[in-house]
Protein backbone atom coordinates (compact mmCIF):
# COMPACT_ATOMS: atom_id res chain seq x y z
CA UNK A 1 0.00 0.00 0.00
CA UNK A 2 1.47 3.22 -1.40
CA UNK A 3 1.46 6.00 1.75
CA UNK A 4 2.04 9.01 -1.33
CA UNK A 5 -0.61 10.59 -2.83
CA UNK A 6 1.69 11.92 -6.04
CA UNK A 7 4.87 9.64 -7.31
CA UNK A 8 6.90 9.80 -5.12
CA UNK A 9 9.80 11.13 -7.76
CA UNK A 10 6.79 14.44 -8.66
CA UNK A 11 10.31 16.08 -10.10
CA UNK A 12 11.38 13.08 -12.59
CA UNK A 13 7.66 11.96 -13.07
CA UNK A 14 7.02 11.96 -16.59
CA UNK A 15 3.36 12.86 -16.57
CA UNK A 16 4.62 16.24 -14.21
CA UNK A 17 7.92 16.63 -15.88
CA UNK A 18 6.32 19.76 -18.42
CA UNK A 19 4.97 21.23 -14.70
CA UNK A 20 7.61 21.87 -13.27
CA UNK A 21 9.16 24.69 -15.22
CA UNK A 22 5.73 26.23 -14.65
CA UNK A 23 3.86 26.49 -11.45
CA UNK A 24 4.40 25.20 -7.82
CA UNK A 25 2.44 24.61 -4.78
CA UNK A 26 3.79 27.92 -3.60
CA UNK A 27 2.60 29.33 -6.80
CA UNK A 28 -0.49 27.91 -7.19
CA UNK A 29 -1.34 28.19 -3.93
CA UNK A 30 -0.95 32.17 -3.75
CA UNK A 31 -2.40 32.48 -6.65
CA UNK A 32 -5.52 30.53 -6.30
CA UNK A 33 -5.71 32.59 -2.67
CA UNK A 34 -5.74 35.65 -4.39
CA UNK A 35 -8.40 34.64 -7.20
CA UNK A 36 -10.52 33.72 -4.95
CA UNK A 37 -10.18 36.32 -2.16
CA UNK A 38 -10.87 39.15 -5.24
CA UNK A 39 -13.71 36.55 -6.46
CA UNK A 40 -15.46 36.57 -2.53
CA UNK A 41 -14.88 40.80 -2.68
CA UNK A 42 -17.07 40.53 -6.13
CA UNK A 43 -20.00 38.24 -4.16
CA UNK A 44 -19.94 40.46 -1.22
CA UNK A 45 -20.66 43.66 -3.29
CA UNK A 46 -22.97 42.48 -5.73
CA UNK A 47 -24.10 39.59 -4.01
CA UNK A 48 -28.45 39.38 -5.77
CA UNK A 49 -26.91 39.79 -9.27
CA UNK A 50 -27.44 36.97 -10.94
CA UNK A 51 -24.93 37.92 -13.88
CA UNK A 52 -22.17 38.20 -11.36
CA UNK A 53 -22.95 35.05 -9.47
CA UNK A 54 -23.05 32.85 -13.33
CA UNK A 55 -19.29 34.72 -13.65
CA UNK A 56 -18.21 33.21 -10.46
CA UNK A 57 -19.60 29.90 -11.11
CA UNK A 58 -18.35 29.10 -14.45
CA UNK A 59 -15.23 31.55 -13.91
CA UNK A 60 -14.13 30.92 -10.48
CA UNK A 61 -15.46 27.98 -9.82
CA UNK A 62 -14.73 26.35 -13.04
CA UNK A 63 -11.07 27.37 -13.13
CA UNK A 64 -10.35 26.32 -9.56
CA UNK A 65 -12.30 22.83 -10.39
CA UNK A 66 -10.41 22.50 -13.87
CA UNK A 67 -7.01 23.33 -12.35
CA UNK A 68 -7.55 20.15 -9.40
CA UNK A 69 -8.82 18.31 -12.41
CA UNK A 70 -5.64 18.76 -14.25
CA UNK A 71 -3.28 18.01 -11.35
CA UNK A 72 -5.74 14.89 -10.50
CA UNK A 73 -4.79 13.77 -14.26
CA UNK A 74 -1.27 15.12 -14.39
CA UNK A 75 0.14 14.02 -11.21
CA UNK A 76 -2.13 12.36 -8.87
CA UNK A 77 -1.35 8.36 -8.31
CA UNK A 78 -4.27 6.44 -8.84
CA UNK A 79 -3.13 3.70 -6.50
CA UNK A 80 -3.40 6.20 -3.34
CA UNK A 81 -7.07 6.18 -2.99
CA UNK A 82 -6.35 3.18 -1.01
CA UNK A 83 -4.83 5.49 1.31
CA UNK A 84 -7.92 7.40 1.62
CA UNK A 85 -9.53 4.49 3.84
CA UNK A 86 -7.54 5.58 7.00
CA UNK A 87 -6.20 8.48 8.60
CA UNK A 88 -2.52 7.67 9.03
CA UNK A 89 -3.10 6.96 5.15
CA UNK A 90 -4.82 10.71 4.49
CA UNK A 91 -2.17 11.91 7.02
CA UNK A 92 0.72 10.94 4.85
CA UNK A 93 -0.88 11.95 1.41
CA UNK A 94 -0.91 15.35 3.41
CA UNK A 95 2.79 15.77 3.65
CA UNK A 96 3.06 16.84 -0.33
CA UNK A 97 2.97 20.05 -0.81
CA UNK A 98 1.31 19.22 -3.90
CA UNK A 99 -1.45 17.30 -1.88
CA UNK A 100 -1.92 20.38 0.08
CA UNK A 101 -2.11 22.96 -2.74
CA UNK A 102 -4.62 20.32 -4.15
CA UNK A 103 -6.83 20.03 -1.07
CA UNK A 104 -7.00 24.10 -1.21
CA UNK A 105 -8.40 24.25 -4.59
CA UNK A 106 -10.97 21.75 -3.14
CA UNK A 107 -11.71 23.87 -0.42
CA UNK A 108 -11.93 27.13 -2.68
CA UNK A 109 -14.04 26.23 -4.78
CA UNK A 110 -16.43 24.25 -2.44
CA UNK A 111 -16.93 27.11 -0.15
CA UNK A 112 -17.71 29.44 -3.26
CA UNK A 113 -20.11 27.06 -4.23
CA UNK A 114 -21.53 27.69 -0.40
CA UNK A 115 -21.34 31.18 -0.69
CA UNK A 116 -22.97 31.53 -3.89
CA UNK A 117 -25.68 29.78 -2.92
CA UNK A 118 -26.26 31.34 -0.01
CA UNK A 119 -26.67 34.54 -2.24
CA UNK A 120 -28.84 33.19 -4.43
CA UNK A 121 -30.93 31.99 -2.05
CA UNK A 122 -31.17 35.31 0.19
CA UNK A 123 -32.18 37.50 -3.46
CA UNK A 124 -35.28 35.10 -3.59
CA UNK A 125 -36.12 35.21 -0.02
CA UNK A 126 -36.02 39.45 -0.22
CA UNK A 127 -32.55 39.85 2.04
CA UNK A 128 -30.65 42.73 1.70
CA UNK A 129 -26.99 42.20 0.55
CA UNK A 130 -25.59 43.93 3.73
CA UNK A 131 -27.24 41.48 6.06
CA UNK A 132 -25.20 38.66 4.11
CA UNK A 133 -21.85 40.11 4.91
CA UNK A 134 -21.27 38.17 7.72
CA UNK A 135 -22.23 34.95 6.21
CA UNK A 136 -20.59 35.21 3.09
CA UNK A 137 -17.16 35.90 5.11
CA UNK A 138 -17.90 33.25 7.40
CA UNK A 139 -18.43 30.84 4.47
CA UNK A 140 -15.24 31.98 2.88
CA UNK A 141 -13.16 31.45 5.94
CA UNK A 142 -14.95 28.72 7.16
CA UNK A 143 -17.51 26.91 5.07
CA UNK A 144 -19.43 24.81 7.08
CA UNK A 145 -19.77 27.94 10.02
CA UNK A 146 -20.75 30.36 7.15
CA UNK A 147 -23.73 28.32 6.04
CA UNK A 148 -25.15 27.07 9.34
CA UNK A 149 -24.84 29.84 10.64
CA UNK A 150 -26.86 31.58 7.09
CA UNK A 151 -29.52 28.66 7.72
CA UNK A 152 -30.09 29.45 11.53
CA UNK A 153 -30.42 32.93 10.61
CA UNK A 154 -32.73 32.55 7.48
CA UNK A 155 -34.98 30.14 9.63
CA UNK A 156 -35.80 32.54 12.01
CA UNK A 157 -36.17 35.78 9.90
CA UNK A 158 -38.11 34.21 6.92
CA UNK A 159 -40.06 31.77 9.40
CA UNK A 160 -40.69 29.45 6.12
CA UNK A 161 -39.60 26.22 5.34
CA UNK A 162 -35.32 25.26 5.25
CA UNK A 163 -34.15 26.39 1.71
CA UNK A 164 -34.34 23.76 -1.36
CA UNK A 165 -31.40 23.19 -3.62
Amino acid sequence: MSLSLFSANFPTAPRAQNLKPMITPEWLYSTSNAFAFMSWLILMIAPHARRVRQILTFGVVGTLALTYVFLLFTIFDPNAFADFSTLPGLMAMFQSPWAVAMGWLHYLAFDMLVGLRIARDSGQVGMHPFALIPFLLGSFLAGPFGWCAYMVFRKIRVREEWMEW
